[in-house]
C-alpha cells in the first residue's frame, strides 16, 4: 500500500514542487506546516501505540535533534497526529514553525527519505499562494472517528487530526465550498490559510537535499 508520510490530506495530489526545487536560495521565514511519519505499515485503530514504542520515540527525538540549529526552523512546535488517507488511518508528527522553504523543504525530506517514505508534503504559508489550508478547531480534542466520518461524508479523502485541530490541504483551493459545509457540520469555526503546498516525493529527496547543501545557511539569532 502506498504510504503518504504526512496525513495532511491533499484533496487532488499535486505534482508541483517547491521553491527549494525551483533552485531558489532561502530569503524569507515563512510559518510552515511539515506532517512526517516513520510509520510503515497498515491502518491502525489506535495509534498510541506507536507514540509509546521505540520506534515512535526514537523518531520523535530525531526530529527535534536538529530542527531549530542544522534547518533553522524557529520556535517549531510538534505535536502527535492522527491522519487519514483513503481509508487508511496512521500515527504522525505535526510540525508547525516559522521557516526558510529551502531549509523546511531539506529538513523534510532528510527525514522522509531515512524512513523511506513514499512522499512527505510541506505547506509554507504565503498571502498570496494558490493552495489552502483549512485548520478547524474544538474547545477541546474532537472525537476521531466522529470526525473521519464527516470528512468522508463530506466527499474529502482524509484528514489530519492534531490535539484539538483538524488540517485539511486543498490545492487552488479548489474546495471553498465544500470546506465551509464540513465545518457547519462539525459545528466549529474554520480558519482559512493561503500558501503553497508542496509535495516531495522519494525521486524529489535528493534534489531538495543537494540543493540545500550548495548554498550556505545561517540561522539568525532568536531573542
Amino acid at each position: 500500500m502506498k504510504r503518504i508520510a504526512l496525513a495532511l490530506i491533499f484533496v487532488a495530489m499535486t505534482a508541483g514542487v517547491g521553491l527549494a526545487q525551483q533552485g531558489v536560495p532561502p530569503e524569507k521565514f515563512r510559518i510552515t506546516d511539515i506532517l512526517i511519519t516513520s510509520y510503515r505499515g497498515p491502518s491502525v485503530a489506535d495509534t498510541s501505540a506507536y507514540f509509546s514504542s521505540k520506534a515512535g520515540k526514537d523518531f520523535e527525538r530525531e526530529l527535534q535533534s536538529d530542527d531549530d540549529e542544522r534547518y533553522c526552523l524557529q520556535a517549531p512546535q510538534l505535536e502527535k497526529a492522527t491522519g487519514l488517507w483513503q481509508g487508511t488511518v496512521e500515527p504522525s508528527y505535526w510540525i508547525h514553525a516559522n521557516a526558510r522553504p529551502t531549509e523546511a523543504e531539506a529538513y523534510a525530506a532528510e527525514h522522509a527519505k531515512k524512513h523511506q517514505q513514499d512522499a512527505v508534503l510541506v505547506f509554507e504559508s504565503e498571502p498570496d499562494g494558490p493552495d489552502a489550508e483549512y485548520v478547524f478547531t474544538w474547545p477541546q480534542a474532537p472525537a476521531i472517528g466522529v470526525v473521519f466520518d464527516a470528512l468522508k461524508k463530506a466527499g474529502f479523502d482524509g484528514g489530519t487530526i492534531a490535539g484539538n485541530k483538524l488540517l485539511i490541504v486543498d490545492p487552488k483551493a479548489a474546495n471553498k465550498a465544500k470546506a465551509a459545509t464540513l465545518a457547519e457540520a462539525l459545528g466549529v469555526h474554520m480558519q482559512t490559510n493561503t500558501g503553497r503546498a508542496h509535495m516531495l516525493d522519494q525521486a524529489g529527496y535528493q534534489k531538495v537535499l543537494a540543493l540545500y547543501d550548495a548554498f550556505p545557511h545561517s540561522c539568525p539569532t532568536q531573542h
